[in-house]
């Protein structure tokens, strides 16, 4: 491999030179400039890289050089450089979805590692698929796009861009892009988002004694119960402890999800809204298109989708949530579930993507469904990466050589998760699915 050449795959022609301005333009950008720490960071690791000692990056690497910890540092009990660099995968995207959009170059910390990669952004442009080609808008017509995302549990997804319909052939999509989200870029309807309605209780401390039987709707908790909870949540002593029944209450990390997805489909122009999985049903389910989040125990329409394919969510019975998969191919498994190393770091999780036909001709509904919440929100960065797409659909390609048309599928995603970030992902089990509905 020629040596002036940087990134995780020897098809990608970024020289030296080149990636060195693309990092010079990231750190004198707007989204980078008033964050030293991101830019510290960014620094280090390419620094690395660029004097072709980027094997040598990694978390502990980073804890002592970096961030100055000392040589009782774990990184199992301290998660600075993950936080650090979640922050900074954060950063580039909404860099390259800016500022950096027609830049040539483009600089990544691919999910799960530290390593910096320096790729083309902007590919030599392939023929049109003629698939795709065939659902493309005739006119460019100018609409008005549809500002997206509503505050949903603790995350606010907004998103609103300008005007003009794109036709995908005329965008800066990837091959992988085009192959994997093709039909739905070209979407001048929309795309909706639903989150989960999560049946919870709200946990509330009150230091004021008298105000106890005041509260509607609410239920004291047992003197054991209520111990546990002033541990584990560190209320104070002195006042009560009450729980409060809601179904109204969105994950952070399902509307870290939507973000994701929100700031994915805006690059592309396409209108985004939010709803709840409470106020759907068939008739709307077979009308739009849609991208549900959240596990079968918060989200009833997942059982219903995925009934009849060969991977769906097992009933839990409020145990242990898993994913089942059925006549597994040699090195998969029956049965996914959450698995807990000696140490409790790092914790294992599972993900469900399911790429489905939909109702109407030419459409999909995508289901992303985490066993628990971090491992849907890897599933979401893994679904709006190129990187990882590209993977996604190397496999794909060698289930199915000779695959026309838009893709439908099925994979278990595996997530390692470190004090609740996710941090690296793997596909542990791929299907092709039929393009009918089962």
């Amino acid at each position: 491999m020629n040596p002036e050449i940087l990134g995780a795959e020897e098809t990608l022609d970024v020289s030296s030179s080149e990636a060195r301005e693309e990092l010079e333009r990231v750190l004198s950008s707007a989204t980078f400039r008033r964050s030293a720490n991101s830019q510290k960071f960014l620094q280090y690791v390419c620094g690395l890289k660029l004097r072709g000692e980027g094997s040598r990056i990694n978390e502990y690497l980073l804890g002592i050089e970096l961030f100055s910890r000392g040589p009782e540092y774990s990184p199992s009990e301290d998660a600075i450089v993950r936080r650090s660099a979640h922050t900074v995968r954060q950063k580039l995207d909404a860099y390259y979805a800016n500022e950096g959009r027609h830049n040539a170059a483009r600089l990544e910390i691919p999910i799960g590692h530290y390593e910096p990669v320096f790729r083309r952004q902007n590919p030599v442009e392939e023929p049109p698929k003629p698939w795709l080609n065939a659902q493309l808008p005739l006119t460019r017509g100018r609409l008005r796009v549809v500002a997206a995302l509503a505050a949903v549990g603790a995350a606010c997804l907004v998103a609103g861009w300008g005007l003009g319909r794109w036709s995908l052939a005329q965008s800066n999509a990837s091959p992988a892009i085009e192959e994997i989200w093709g039909n739905w870029l070209t979407e001048s309807e929309g795309v909706s988002i639903v989150f989960a309605n999560s049946k919870t209780a709200v946990v509330h401390h009150v230091p004021d004694e008298t105000l106890r039987d005041r509260h509607p709707l609410h239920f004291s908790l047992p003197p054991a119960a209520e111990l546990e909870m002033r541990k584990q949540f560190g209320f104070p002593q002195g006042g009560y402890v009450f729980i409060r029944p809601s179904d109204l209450k969105t994950a952070v990390a399902e509307s870290t999800s939507g973000v994701h997805l929100g700031h994915f489909f805006g690059k592309w122009r396409v209108p985004v809204r939010a709803t709840q999985s409470r106020l759907l049903n068939w008739e709307s389910i077979r009308r739009g298109r849609y991208i549900f989040l959240g596990h079968n125990e918060a989200n009833p329409w997942v059982d219903k989708l995925l009934a009849g394919y060969a991977m769906k969510l097992g009933d839990s019975q409020g145990i242990q949530r898993f994913i089942s998969v059925d006549q597994p191919a040699n090195g998969e498994a029956a049965r996914y579930a959450k698995e807990v190393l000696p140490g409790k770091e790092p914790v294992t999780e599972y993900a469900l993507v399911s790429m489905l036909p939909g109702y109407q001709p030419g459409s999909s509904i995508l289901l992303i469904s985490g066993l628990d919440g971090q491992a849907t929100q890897l599933a979401a960065e893994y679904l709006t990466r190129e990187s990882t797409l590209q993977e996604l659909l190397g496999k794909l390609r060698n289930l199915s050589p000779s695959h026309l048309g838009p893709w439908h599928f099925q994979f278990v995603l595996k997530a390692e998760v470190r004090d609740k970030v996710p941090t690296q992902a793997q596909l542990s089990a791929v299907r092709i699915i039929d393009s009918r509905r089962p």
